[in-house]
């Protein structure tokens, strides 16, 4: 995990630059929750994390900055609908 956190914040060289869009942000963090609901919840019981700390490099930062809200608002849509789905899911 460690390295590719590190891979992300510091590529090599000789790999081309390429941007955080806006989509591949959200995928990323919605992934991340899936991955932990699945991991962590148990019997009937949804565990997931409640907040996220996001790292980017600066410049996608300073090219997210201002869209931020609205991504959010997006991830925690996507957030719901997981939710929703595996609640509908378990009273099956």
């Amino acid at each position: 995990m460690l390295n590719k956190i590190k891979k992300w914040l510091l590529p090599d060289e000789e790999e081309e630059e390429k941007r955080l869009t806006n989509q591949v942000l959200v995928n990323q963090v919605v992934e991340s929750f899936k991955e932990t609901i699945e991991r962590e919840s148990f019997n009937k019981r949804m565990m997931y994390d409640c907040s996220y700390l996001i790292l980017m490099r600066p410049e996608d930062y300073h090219h997210a900055e201002l869209r931020l809200a609205g991504i959010t608002e997006g991830i925690l849509d996507e957030f719901y609908g997981h939710i929703n789905e595996k609640k509908s899911i378990s009273t099956l």
